[in-house]
């Protein structure tokens, strides 16, 4: 059976039901309802939109930059909240058994990104012993480019996010061609629903103009 986000993040609900303060749970839960109500999908990326070179914090030192991460083709851009947010230590580890080893087999970069500074982001990188990058978008500037920043009561503390601010991006997903053309985005601002692997691997697939292999019987 193929292994679903859908399900993952359904089980990690169906426990909060039963082991979370109603009005914890009702927080969270009008939490998710408001960015959903607030999120504005024209301000995001939008498929064949060229976007312009960025820069990001890779946590293990030194600048990833774009133009070096579609050089050989394209790129694919997963942004989640914070180190610490449950849903995005299940995502995150999803994408890393379902998604990146066929990106990986193909050469194509992988980058988590969110606004926290990287000595906090780095956490995330060593619980799960992730391959393919982790990144700061210092000052949340990509994530405010692309429409996905809001403010949360549940934010980490400040000094945890990059220049002090109380602010987290929605999780989204964006595949970005060698030309810096947007070739796939998917954002969630309910962050208990997330991307699954596969429209990502299609999306991918269709801009290096290949199929997946058939299965040998």
């Amino acid at each position: 059976m193929t292994e679903r986000l859908v399900d993952l993040l359904g089980a990690l609900h169906t426990e909060r039901l039963t082991t979370w303060p109603a009005e914890q749970l009702q927080r969270n839960i009008d939490q998710r309802r408001i960015n959903v109500e607030r999120f504005d999908a024209a301000r995001a990326p939008q498929v064949g939109q060229t976007i312009a070179p960025f820069e990001l914090q890779n946590v293990q030192g030194g600048v990833l930059r774009s133009q070096e991460l579609v050089k050989n083709g394209p790129a694919v851009l997963v942004f989640f909240r914070h180190e610490s947010c449950p849903a995005c230590n299940i995502a995150l580890p999803y994408y890393d058994r379902n998604l990146w080893p066929t990106l990986a087999s193909l050469g194509v970069p992988l980058v988590a990104i969110s606004p926290q500074i990287p000595e906090a982001l780095i956490n995330v990188r060593k619980r799960h012993d992730f391959e393919f990058y982790v990144a700061s978008d210092t000052g949340a500037t990509l994530g405010r480019r692309f429409g996905l920043t809001f403010k949360s009561e549940g934010a980490p503390k400040p000094e945890s996010v990059a220049q002090g601010l109380a602010e987290l991006t929605h999780p989204a997903v964006v595949v970005v061609d060698a030309k810096h053309v947007v070739r796939f985005v998917d954002v969630t601002p309910n962050w208990m629903a997330r991307t699954e692997a596969e429209p990502v691997l299609e999306a991918v697939r269709k801009v290096l103009g290949t199929q997946p292999q058939s299965a040998v019987a």
